[in-house]
């Protein structure tokens, strides 16, 4: 009987349609959407939805935007599940080069790293970690 509600949990949340590159922000949320582009810098794959919310961070819109054609097709081992693991972000901060770019100040309106945080925006209200940021924005209205 177990097994069964695996099974079903399993099926429901499937998609009907598979595509040489899925979007890899949706793809984390159980959605599974045709990529259109992709981020050389961000290493992840993009529908046109969430391009436009990538692009909507000062900080990423310098980024090389690729038609996902361009790109080899991401390896599928056989026989093994697929799971989409998302790349971390891999920009350096400029005050800290030893550093990866994984939060923003929204008061500042500024991406920097985990140190920048603690020393220069210690009293700021509205900080956020870029990816939890990013899931939030493809789910509000």
């Amino acid at each position: 009987m177990a097994e069964r509600r695996k099974f079903t949990e399993s099926v429901l949340g499937a998609s009907d349609e598979i595509y040489d590159y899925n979007c890899s922000p949706c793809e984390e949320s159980g959605v599974y959407k045709e990529a259109h582009k992709y981020c050389d810098s961000c290493k992840l794959y993009y529908c046109k939805k969430c391009l436009g919310d990538h692009n909507k961070f000062p900080a990423l819109r310098g980024h090389l935007i690729k038609d996902v054609t361009s790109q080899p097709k991401p390896a599928v081992p056989t026989g093994a599940p697929v799971v989409s693991v998302p790349a971390p972000p891999a920009e350096p901060c400029d005050n800290h080069p030893e550093e990866m770019i994984k939060m923003y100040c929204g008061e500042h309106d500024v991406v920097c790293c985990t140190v920048c945080i603690a020393l220069d925006h210690r009293e700021c209200k509205d900080v956020h970690y870029i990816l939890k940021l990013a899931k939030d924005i493809r789910t509000s209205q």
